[in-house]
């Protein structure tokens, strides 16, 4: 059978051209509301039926269009976002193909009621796939309302393929929400069966918007981000550790207001809470990334949900650093010096102290607490100025032999001693690996390995990492190496364990890099150096511990991103025994 080459009529290409614009529900109403913020609008009303799928109006007090031009606003390619092919290095409005209305009507039946402030009177347009219906002059305010029945009424195929209408309603709400956190500044009112689901205020405070998404509860463990540079500025809310989610889902990134997806940039949030998080939990944030609009390319896909920029990695670096600057500015820490009572409180704690003769020195491990002197407590009790609290808050004890419990101001912080101490030598091995400092001890007698061949070459590609991690060792014969100096927080009985567990990463992991690998194995040894749950801690060692988590300024997670303390406020146990409503 012969087959001939033709062109395709009109109504099939706009129906094939709808398909790259028009997949759901979801994205229609995305592409008529940011024609609405385009349009110069204060106030946009989304309302749906059953998914969208039957009924969908997105209404708006923007600009309108001019009644001549309405016409013109359902032709492909037709727009008044740009004018020529050099306007595409310079778009600062989120639609400009001049697709969407055309897409839109071309798979459904469509009303547009719209009015210019240049118009007298507004004009009601009804199409139907993409052909003009009817035409008239009608009384309405300034603005614009589009509404769609019967999507995909015309093709079948992908009506079929359409999800449930309560996904697709949960598609649309998705929608709506990044549309009120990247225009704080516009009043959104969502309306799903009759029942009005969503308002947010307009009154541009972000704060406001997230709570109307998120909830009030959530604003308290937000952290501020406001970075300006030369490539780029950032601004918005990051999430602390304590409210990780399950997925990307609640990492909101705005680039120039537009909502996109970008992994170069979830991936730089990600790492800035590196050790912070626990595995599988993703970072809360709401982002503004500007960029000069002549740096970014918005026009890779029709949907405009990626974007490409310049000096992306460069860029991401950046990101990622500041993240952890703020996360780490925010740490909950204890409060102002006041010693004038250390003495009284010490006393009171219901942790058991060791009452000694005389001072003695407790030596933990060369790699845990420093010595701590115990002094003999007795009415004028003095302890070594190095374990006096320099802060302004009581001990009460230690429970479960787990957890330390400390009363500051209307507060009540209970700390893991494992997690947090865990944490500090966490951030006292990666110090000594980034510094070149790690110390290591010279083995009265060298550990002889041999190694099968392939982790030889391992070995001989990486002495230079191996020994920035604490490990000297020598080739001594075929496919043998003799292990001559360690790191000082190695026990010999897990020398050689740690030392093959290193060269079976570096073979195995191909998307490990130096500092993946180091902070692995950092958290394996500090795990093990820690002290433990079930360990009970006299008075000094408790403080000495304390001392450390503030002095340190460590983040307030272990390094497998569990939580160093909870903190309750006299409030909230108030709440609880119905002191207060």
């Amino acid at each position: 059978m012969e087959r001939r080459i033709k062109v395709l009529d009109q109504a099939t290409i706009n129906k094939i051209a709808a398909g790259e614009v028009v997949e759901n529900p979801s994205s229609v109403v995305k592409e008529l509301v940011e024609n609405s913020i385009d349009a110069g609008s204060s106030s946009i009303t989304v309302e749906i039926r059953n998914g969208g799928i039957p009924y969908l109006r997105v209404t708006d007090d923007g600009i309108g269009i001019v009644s001549q031009d309405i016409h013109l606003a359902f032709e492909r390619h037709a727009t008044s976002k740009i004018k020529e092919a050099d306007d595409l290095e310079n778009i600062n409005s989120l639609g400009f193909r001049g697709e969407a209305l055309a897409s839109i009507a071309a798979v459904s039946q469509m009303e547009i009621i719209t009015k210019s402030q240049a118009d007298d009177a507004g004009t009601a347009l009804t199409i139907e796939g993409g052909k003009v219906v009817s035409k008239k002059s009608v009384g309405c305010p300034e603005g614009t309302t589009v509404v769609v029945r019967n999507l995909f009424y015309n093709t079948p195929a992908r009506l079929k393929y359409l999800k449930t209408p309560s996904r697709e309603t949960g598609q649309i709400t998705e929608i709506i929400n990044k549309m009120i956190l990247s225009k704080p500044d516009i009043a959104f009112k969502y309306i799903n069966n009759g029942k009005t689901m969503l308002v947010s205020p307009g009154d541009g405070n972000l704060l406001n918007a997230i709570a109307v998404i998120y909830g009030k509860d959530v604003i308290q463990d937000l952290v501020s981000i406001d970075y300006n540079c030369e490539l780029f500025q950032m601004k918005g809310y990051i999430g602390k550790p304590g409210i990780s989610k399950p997925s990307r889902r609640f990492q909101n990134i705005f680039v120039n207001h537009r909502y996109v997806k970008s992994h170069a940039i979830s991936d730089a949030i990600n790492s800035a809470y590196k050790t912070m998080v626990m595995i599988n939990k993703y970072p809360f944030a709401v982002l503004y990334i500007y960029f000069p609009a002549e740096k970014i390319d918005v026009n890779v896909h029709p949907a405009k949900m990626e974007i490409r920029f310049d000096k992306q990695s460069v860029i991401c670096q950046m990101i990622t650093v500041q993240i952890r600057k703020a996360l780490l500015n925010s740490v909950t820490t204890f409060k102002s010096p006041n010693i004038s009572n250390f003495a009284k409180e010490l006393k009171k704690t219901y942790v058991p102290v060791q009452v000694e003769k005389k001072a003695i020195n407790k030596k933990i491990d060369n790699i845990g607490l420093n010595c701590i002197k115990h002094e003999k407590l007795e009415d004028n009790i003095k302890v070594s100025d190095q374990y006096k609290p320099i802060y302004d808050y009581k001990i009460i004890g230690q429970i479960f032999a787990t957890y330390i419990i400390v009363e500051e101001g209307d507060k009540v912080y209970l700390i893991d001693q494992h997690a947090a101490h865990e944490r500090l030598l966490f951030e006292k091995y990666k110090h000594m690996y980034k510094t070149s400092n790690v110390n290591r001890q010279l083995l009265v007698t060298p550990i002889v390995e041999q190694l099968p061949g392939q982790y030889m070459q391992i070995y001989k590609d990486n002495t230079q990492l191996l020994e920035r991690l604490g490990f000297y060792a020598e080739e001594f014969g075929i496919n043998t190496v003799s292990i001559r100096e360690v790191p000082v927080f190695v026990h010999n009985d897990k020398i050689k364990s740690l030392f093959l567990d290193i060269l079976d990463i570096l073979l195995n992991d191909k998307t490990v890099d130096a500092d993946d690998l180091v902070e692995k194995k950092i958290i394996t040894k500090a795990c093990k150096a820690a002290i433990k749950a079930n360990d009970k801690l006299n008075s000094a060692e408790i403080i000495e511990l304390l001392n450390k988590i503030r002095s340190s300024k460590i983040p307030p997670t272990c390094p497998h991103g569990r939580p160093i303390l909870i903190e309750i406020t006299k409030y909230e146990l108030e709440k609880k025994f119905k002191r207060i409503q």
